[in-house]
């Protein structure tokens, strides 16, 4: 990372910084948003290009990492994050929030070298701890010193470990940064965040019905399926096997209800 700042110099080093949104806000709807901390290339001592190469000298929000992560997934495209994309009262929509037209952060070409350098960090490198079978994900392992005020110096007992991931590595839809503050032990990424990040993959794509690789999705249109049902008994009513509940033993449904609308699953 040296070398390469070496070659940007401070100036390249801080537009380049700048573009992904590093030093300001996302603008992102959410109160007490900070602009973190990246100073001037022209107040920049004579270490400050090698120590911010890897992270020193710079103050971050998970925000600003996470939009940052995802100009990567977006093909070199920035993207205003959101919490909501609209607010209804009573039914009716009342506000609505828009992105900015993106901009092109870096090219096609470099997104799609990064992401190659990220999956290869999963499978072969740091970050096999966030693998999920049958998925293909793009990460990076991050372990940090924090900044001890008090000695004016970072601290070596204090890391802060962090993984951030982009699935499905081919063509990403997600974009998760994971960040744990202070953890016990060695404290590195790749042993504390990345597993974190691989449970709530695992959990999205169990809820988003995402098939794994051999695996494949289906789609339940329940209202058929009652009727279809209905059609079978004359009252439209039916037994189900018992089903055992937990401290109440076995229960006998006569009737079943069904979603009014479709249900996704996985094969």
């Amino acid at each position: 990372m040296i070398k390469v700042a070496g070659k940007m110099g401070p100036k390249r080093m801080y537009e380049s910084l700048r573009k992904f949104g590093f030093g300001e806000k996302t603008m992102i709807d959410l109160p007490g948003e900070m602009n973190g901390l990246l100073a001037d290339y022209r107040r920049w001592s004579g270490v400050s290009l090698a120590a911010i190469s890897f992270g020193q000298e710079i103050m971050v929000t998970p925000v600003q990492i996470a939009a940052a992560l995802a100009v990567i997934g977006n093909g070199g495209h920035d993207v205003r994050p959101h919490l909501m994309r609209q607010m209804l009262k009573d039914g009716r929509m009342v506000m609505e929030y828009h992105s900015p037209a993106p901009t092109q952060v870096i090219s096609p070409s470099a997104a799609h070298l990064v992401l190659d350098m990220m999956r290869y960090t999963v499978t072969d490198g740091t970050g096999k701890l966030a693998q999920v079978p049958g998925f293909e994900i793009a990460g990076k392992t991050g372990t940090a010193q924090k900044f001890d005020r008090e000695k004016g110096h970072y601290s070596n007992e204090k890391p802060l470990s962090s993984f951030i991931a982009l699935f499905p590595a081919k063509k990403p839809r997600y974009a998760i940064f994971v960040m744990v503050d202070e953890p016990k032990g060695a404290g590195w990424g790749g042993e504390v965040a990345a597993p974190m990040a691989r449970d709530i993959i695992r959990g999205m794509t169990t809820y988003i019905g995402m098939p794994a690789k051999g695996q494949r999705g289906y789609e339940v249109e329940w209202g058929g399926v009652r009727r279809a049902l209905a059609a079978r008994t004359p009252s439209g009513a039916f037994s189900l096997p018992p089903v055992v509940l937990p401290e109440h033993g076995a229960a006998t449904a006569t009737k079943a209800e069904f979603p009014s609308d479709k249900g996704k699953g996985i094969l």
